[in-house]
C-alpha cells in the first residue's frame, strides 16, 4: 500500500547512546512479574498508599523450578522481603464449548515497599527501560521470555497484552541494536527476536 501511494515509513533500529544503569536481577524480575504476577497498591481516602501487594503466578512443575526459585531470590535480593504466602489457584474457563481447567502456584508478598516500587516503574516502563544497560536489558527480555515467551523456530518469541509491556520489550530491544519483528493478533502482540539470541 505504501508502495503503491508512493508512501514512506521510518523506522528506529537503534537509540543514542547516554549513560546507563545496571539493574540486571530487577530487571529479569520486572520481567517476570510484567508476565507473569501483578501488583495492586491500595490508597487510602487521604491519597496516600495504604497497602501493597505482590503477586508471582506459575504452574509448580519440574520445568518452571528454577524459574520460580530464581524470581523468589532476585525479589528477596531486590526489596528484602519474600513471598510469604503460597497457595494453589485453580482456573476454569470455556473454549468453543470445551472446558479448560488449569492449576498454578500464587506466591504473594503483602508488604507496601515492594509493590510500591514495582507500581512505579511499571507505570513509567519506557523511561526506566531507557536507562538500563545492556546487561539489564538482556535480564529483562529473559524474564520476559521465562514468563510469556519460548524458543521456537530458531527464534525468540513475547507475547504481550499490555501496551506498555510491549513499549518495554521494544525499547529493550532496540537499547540492544536488536530490530524485533512484531505481528497483531487481537488483542496480543507477538514480539519475535533473531538477534542476539545466544546472549539473551
Amino acid at each position: 500500500h505504501l508502495l503503491g501511494e508512493e508512501g514512506q515509513i521510518c523506522l528506529l533500529d537503534s537509540l543514542p547512546e547516554v549513560e546507563k544503569i545496571n539493574q540486571e536481577k530487577l530487571a529479569y524480575l520486572m520481567g517476570a512479574l510484567l508476565s507473569d504476577g501483578y501488583v495492586k497498591v491500595d490508597i487510602h481516602h487521604t491519597g496516600n498508599p495504604r497497602r501493597g501487594r505482590v503477586v508471582f503466578t506459575q504452574k509448580d512443575d519440574a520445568v518452571k523450578k528454577e524459574f520460580i526459585e530464581t524470581v523468589k531470590t532476585y525479589f528477596e535480593e531486590c526489596f528484602e522481603e519474600s513471598f510469604s504466602n503460597i497457595r494453589l489457584k485453580e482456573s476454569h474457563s470455556n473454549i468453543r464449548g470445551r472446558l479448560i481447567q488449569g492449576f498454578a502456584m500464587d506466591y504473594t508478598c503483602s508488604k507496601l515497599k515492594p509493590a510500591l516500587a514495582i507500581s512505579r516503574i511499571s507505570q513509567n516502563l519506557d523511561s526506566w527501560v531507557l536507562g538500563l544497560d545492556d546487561a539489564s536489558s538482556l535480564n529483562l527480555l529473559a524474564g520476559l521470555i521465562d514468563g510469556d515467551g519460548c524458543f521456537y523456530d530458531n527464534r525468540l518469541h513475547i507475547y504481550a497484552s499490555k501496551e506498555n509491556v510491549l513499549q518495554g520489550i521494544v525499547l529493550a530491544c532496540l537499547n540492544l541494536g536488536i530490530f524485533p519483528q512484531m505481528t497483531r493478533n487481537r488483542n496480543i502482540t507477538h514480539v519475535q527476536i533473531l538477534e542476539r539470541m545466544q546472549d539473551i
